[in-house]
């Protein structure tokens, strides 16, 4: 990425945690890795979970009272908790890939706060890099055992 294009990202990003990048995908940001990796995952599943009901037919939007409350009451729980947003979630995913690990034979390297996973699958020639913050099929491919 260039400095000027993160310079811009910022600059359009303003005080919000997540964006839409027309024809790039989805960006968030958040105080820690497990925190910007939760809101990157909710944001990618709101956005099958749109695709996939518009498919469906008509779609029945929220009204913007609802929403906003909806947001609201959202952060005041993640500001009232004491554990840090995403840590549970991020910290499970590490559990689960852990234990996919052992199942169909990948070693795991990573730095020591796992915000970064290097996966090796035996016997096969590439190698999968899983950066949080990337795309999530590469982690819904590892978590379920598909990976190529």
């Amino acid at each position: 990425m260039f400095l000027d294009e993160r310079e811009r990202l910022l600059e359009s990003l303003g005080d919000k945690k997540a964006m839409i990048l027309k024809n790039h995908g989805l960006l968030t940001v958040g105080r820690t890795v497990p925190d910007a990796f939760i809101r990157l995952h909710a944001l990618e599943r709101s956005c099958q979970i749109q695709v996939d009901a518009g498919a469906a037919g008509t779609l029945n939007t929220l009204s913007d009272n609802v929403a906003s409350k909806s947001g609201a009451d959202r952060d005041e729980f993640l500001n009232s908790n004491k554990v840090e947003a995403g840590q549970l979630e991020f910290a499970a995913l590490m559990r689960k890939i852990d234990r996919i690990d052992q199942v169909i034979g990948i070693k795991s390297r990573g730095s020591s706060d796992r915000s970064e996973c290097i996966l090796e699958k035996q016997n096969a020639k590439a190698n999968v890099v899983l950066r949080v913050g990337g795309s999530l099929r590469w982690l819904r491919k590892m978590l379920s055992g598909k990976i190529d």
